[in-house]
């Protein structure tokens, strides 16, 4: 497994193509692409094996994906009038993800598996992977660097301004 980087706590770069030391911990076998994006689906840092226009379309299906899980559970539990992607990460009892949110997603292709959970206020992390991973280690090592980078994670919501 990669050594994880030094450079906790800088938060997200400007530049996404700058914080792929995020991802770091997702390096392993199997793993192809990692990538944070906002919820609104724009990539704010992919891995080292992830060219842009890869990471732009995996944040655009990512986000939307995660968007699909919340509205499924606003719609089934009855919640009215609240995202749960807007509620901050320290009112989940200090969780990374608000416990409203969709915790973990994956769909299976024929050569491949999409993992996807919310990273923390506004965010989610995105792994591509070859079939033959094993899921349960890369949702350990997902859940690792939500936890290690933490609220350098947090991106805030756009508006209509430019």
């Amino acid at each position: 497994m990669t050594e994880i980087s030094s450079r906790t706590g800088g938060g997200i770069g400007r530049a996404p193509e700058d914080n792929g030391w995020m991802l770091e911990g997702l390096e392993l076998p199997g793993v192809r692409h990692a990538v944070v994006c906002s919820r609104d689906g724009l990539p704010l840092a992919w891995s080292a094996s992830t060219e842009r226009w890869q990471a732009e379309h995996l944040s655009a299906a990512c986000a939307g994906f995660a968007q699909l899980g919340d509205g499924l559970a606003a719609a089934l539990t009855g919640a009215s009038g609240s995202r749960a992607a807007d509620a901050p990460a320290e009112a989940a009892g200090g969780q990374a993800v608000p416990v409203e949110s969709v915790q973990e997603q994956f769909m299976k292709y024929p050569d491949a598996v999409l993992f996807v959970r919310g990273a923390a206020h506004n965010t989610v992390l995105a792994v591509w992977a070859d079939k033959s991973i094993d899921p349960a280690l890369v949702a350990r090592q997902m859940q690792r660097q939500v936890d290690w980078i933490g609220r350098g994670m947090n991106a805030p919501a756009r508006t209509g301004r430019s």
